[in-house]
Order: C-alpha cells, then structure tokens, then sequence
C-alpha cells in the first residue's frame, strides 16, 4: 500500500491544508450550487 503525502508531513502542516483543501471544495460546491436553476438563495 503506498505511503500517502500527509502521512510523511509534520500533523500540524498536514491538518492545515486539509482544512484549506476542505474550504477550497466547500467553496466550489457553493458557487456550483448557488448558480444552479431553483438553489435556495
């Protein structure tokens, strides 16, 4: 099984650009959702 990148990062490093990467998608997903016809404004 390989070894993914965040376990060979520092824990503090790796949960901050999972946390960054989480709000990056979550905007996304806004934005996806805010232009779709009939979105809840």
């Amino acid at each position: 099984m390989p070894v993914t990148l965040l376990q060979e990062r520092p824990q503090a490093e790796s949960s901050e650009e999972i946390r960054c990467r989480v709000e990056a998608a979550r905007a996304i997903q806004c934005e996806r959702y805010r232009h779709r016809p009939g979105a809840p404004q």
